[in-house]
């Protein structure tokens, strides 16, 4: 399995060297692409939006079309490889039926801070919070709710996404998330490792579907702080 082999890496045993990620992901580029997954198929009802914001305005622009609606949004996080550098800021909103790839790659420390306490602020004027799964040392822990199970081994998320029927492909781990562009790939693995806490969390999406297995949710350990709203919306969609 390619879950072992990148184990070392995850839990910080084993370091990477940017270079290699770079060489591979230039030959990644000329690789037909593999990850589709039904959530973000535009050909299908209810698809999930995604919104990929190169520049800082257009990730405040989805704030701002957001803004409407109360609760909490789902976030996950993916850094360069190497410098533990913040690159990708993905946020999910159910409500909307949009998610946002924020690359701030190119952004210096002032302003990753000013970005930090912006979404933080916006998420307290939603009046929820940013569910994350694991440590998400970028936020503060008062505006995150981190639904990992605590415990000596904590589980992957590879594996809990498996007991909710959701089948997750990580070949992306060691992508070069700084890249010129993103693959697409890239951007359909960043998009689900957001969306699918929320099928942790008991809400539905179209990939429990393709495989059925029973839902089981892992509360041992840990409480959901908020259930959700699950209700649909009419999805939003968004022009770059």
């Amino acid at each position: 399995m390619f879950l072992p082999l990148v184990e070392p890496i995850l839990t910080g045993e084993l370091s990477v060297n940017p270079e290699e990620v770079r060489e591979l992901e230039e030959m990644r580029i000329h690789w037909p692409f593999h990850l589709c997954y039904s959530s973000f198929d535009r050909k299908r009802r209810g698809f999930y939006d995604i919104v990929v914001a190169e520049q800082t305005r257009e990730g405040f622009e989805w704030l701002r079309h957001v803004s409407q609606y109360n609760g909490s949004l789902y976030c996950d996080t993916e850094s360069i490889m190497g410098s533990n550098r913040l690159a990708l800021i993905t946020l999910c909103c159910i409500q909307s039926r949009s998610i946002l790839l924020w690359r701030v790659h190119r952004l210096d420390s002032r302003r990753l801070a000013i970005l930090k306490e912006e979404i933080e602020r916006f998420i307290f004027r939603r009046r929820g919070v940013l569910v994350v799964f694991g440590p998400e040392s970028f936020f503060s822990k008062e505006s995150t709710d981190n639904i990992q199970p605590r415990g000596r081994n904590p589980p992957f998320l590879l594996n809990m996404a498996k007991d909710v029927g959701v089948i997750l492909d990580k070949k992306e781990t060691l992508s070069d998330w700084g890249a010129r562009a993103l693959r697409r790939d890239q951007i359909e693995y960043a998009d689900m490792d957001a969306l699918v806490l929320y099928a942790l969390e008991g809400g539905w999406i179209e990939e429990r579907r393709e495989r059925r297995l029973p839902c089981k949710l892992f509360i041992n350990n840990y409480s959901l702080k908020n259930l959700r709203s699950t209700k649909d919306h009419n999805f939003l969609h968004l022009q770059n």
